[in-house]
């Protein structure tokens, strides 16, 4: 089926989905609040953790690395199970519109800002 755009050259149709110009969040976005998060997390062990004293910069860098990965890890499979929510329940039962999978993760991410300060 071929593409069809409107006279904003936005996608509509079928395609719709995958270029939905009304999402304004990207990847970019994430990765700056995924970014955002680290350093704060980093910041926030290195100026008031008792134990971060003892442990050498590269010790440091190594661990907070460790950390963000296993943090990603998690947030890219929660943004599943919030996206198989919104499709199963939140569209059904109030109408709203589907959420793209970098929208999913973008709330875990701002949930996950939240949840710590």
């Amino acid at each position: 089926m071929a593409t069809m755009l409107d006279a904003e050259d936005r996608v509509v149709g079928p395609e719709k989905e995958a270029g939905d110009p009304r999402s304004r969040i990207t990847w970019g976005f994430n990765a700056g609040l995924f970014g955002f998060q680290a350093a704060i997390g980093f910041l926030l062990f290195v100026l008031t953790s008792g134990r971060a004293g003892g442990v050498s910069l590269p010790g440091l860098i190594f661990s907070t690395s460790l950390d963000a990965i296993r943090y990603g890890s998690i947030v890219l499979l929660a943004a599943c199970f919030v996206g198989a929510f919104w499709r199963k329940f939140a569209i059904p039962v109030f109408g709203v519109r589907d959420i793209a999978y970098r929208e999913a993760v973008a709330v875990i991410l701002i949930l996950g800002l939240i949840a710590t300060r």
